[in-house]
């Protein structure tokens, strides 16, 4: 997570796949953080998947505020004149 000016922040994400609004519940958590709301702490509790077999229940984050920067697949290039990253690793 990075602060940028104007109270914005940047959350980049790489992976290979996303469940239905995984991106949406795993910033809500964190804006919970940011905000006090939770404790820090709460991230890598929710990462045991022994204590915690399912996802917690948070509303997740609003869309309006969520954009997709970049996605690549492999052997697929997205635009002619942009060659798609790798998939899983993170965009320039």
């Amino acid at each position: 997570v990075e602060e940028l000016p104007g109270g914005v922040g940047e959350f980049a994400v790489t992976g290979v796949a996303f469940l239905w609004h995984q991106v949406r519940c795993m910033v809500a958590v964190l804006l919970l953080v940011g905000a006090g709301l939770e404790e820090p702490d709460i991230i890598k509790e929710l990462l045991d998947i022994e204590k915690h077999p399912r996802k917690p229940i948070y509303e997740p984050a609003d869309e309006s505020g969520l954009v997709l920067r970049d996605c690549g697949f492999e052997d697929l290039a997205i635009a002619p004149s942009v060659p798609a990253p790798p998939a899983g690793s993170a965009a320039a």
